[in-house]
């Protein structure tokens, strides 16, 4: 499962990685960030849909 996570604050990727560390570790979890900006968002989300097909 993947997971993009969006903030303006790096403390939430932070807390993300702390919740689902073992998930992570186990590679059931991958996570992405991105700071907000709302065209590298569209073109990550797009090469996300492409690459699930």
């Amino acid at each position: 499962m993947k997971f993009l996570v969006v903030d303006d604050e790096r403390d939430v990727e932070m807390l993300f990685r702390q919740k689902f560390r073992k998930a992570i570790r186990s590679g059931a979890k991958e996570f992405f960030t991105k700071p907000i900006d709302f065209e590298s968002l569209k073109t990550e989300l797009h090469q996300m849909i492409e690459q699930s097909d």
